[in-house]
């Protein structure tokens, strides 16, 4: 081969020992071994909504020892024997919070637990409490189903009732975490004697509260019931309501539902 001809072999990339077009693009084409893969990107999922709500009132309320407005009522069921019982407690007694949930749907909540004649409401999502009774409590009235009889010795068996409840400022309208002070005890003593005819008049809003319970009306948490003038359960249809008039933090005067129609 004449040397002009080598250099023209050798400038087409010819020749002995030159790599072939494959190995060429192959070489341009494979990653270096020293340059760090690229990692896929991660999928993120949000955390779970956490319920502020039940997370706070669980700290307040899971665990003490509350006191009843109105001592109740409460409800208790006998499942062993498809019985319903209506109880209270002292309102100088406690019952134990054993814990807060949040209920998922719609479920039907009594507003007021005292009342004979206000209809449970749907609410979305309400809280439900179960709470651990007193050994003093008072079964108020009994039912059941089926043909076993069912007698007051079953239904002090009660030892827990499941109750539920709107939202955190009806839990406020219900309970409280102190006990009555030494001035609403003196002027309830009277109301523990079922023979003693006492009179409402003169007392305050909250010795009322410890007293009945929340009125049915107004609507509204407890500040605004304690500062309200008149108070208002629901009578029957046709004998008027049971409706207290307060001036000056003080019932000053009651009107009560007739006895007939």
């Amino acid at each position: 081969m004449t040397l002009p001809l080598m250099l023209l072999t050798l400038l087409l990339g010819g020749g002995p020992g030159a790599p072939a077009p494959s190995q060429v693009a192959a070489s341009h084409s494979a990653p270096s071994p020293s340059a760090p893969a690229q990692a896929a990107p991660a999928i993120t999922t949000p955390a779970p909504q956490q319920d502020t709500e039940v997370a706070t009132l669980r700290a307040k309320y899971a665990g003490q020892d509350v006191w009843v407005y109105g001592g109740g009522p409460l409800h208790c069921s006998l499942e062993s024997s498809q019985a319903s019982v209506t109880l209270s407690v002292p309102y100088t007694g406690t019952v134990r919070v054993l814990n807060v949930e949040r209920l998922k749907g719609t479920f039907p909540v009594a507003l007021v637990k005292s009342s004979g004649v206000m209809p449970a409401q749907p609410v979305n999502n309400p809280l439900r409490l179960r709470l651990r009774l007193p050994k003093d409590f008072r079964v108020q009235s009994l039912s059941y189903s089926g043909t076993k009889e069912v007698t007051l010795k079953d239904a002090y068996t009660c030892r827990e009732v499941t109750e539920t409840y709107v939202d955190g400022a009806d839990l406020e309208k219900n309970f409280s975490l102190i006990p009555p002070d030494a001035a609403t005890k003196k002027a309830l003593a009277p109301f523990q004697n079922p023979n003693n005819s006492a009179s409402i008049l003169g007392l305050t809003h909250t010795q009322v509260l410890w007293l009945r319970g929340i009125p049915e009306s107004p609507a509204g948490d407890l500040k605004t019931l304690l500062s309200a003038p008149v108070w208002l359960w629901n009578g029957l249809p046709g004998r008027g309501d049971n409706v207290l008039h307060f001036k000056n933090d003080r019932v000053v005067r009651e009107e009560v539902p007739s006895m007939g129609p």
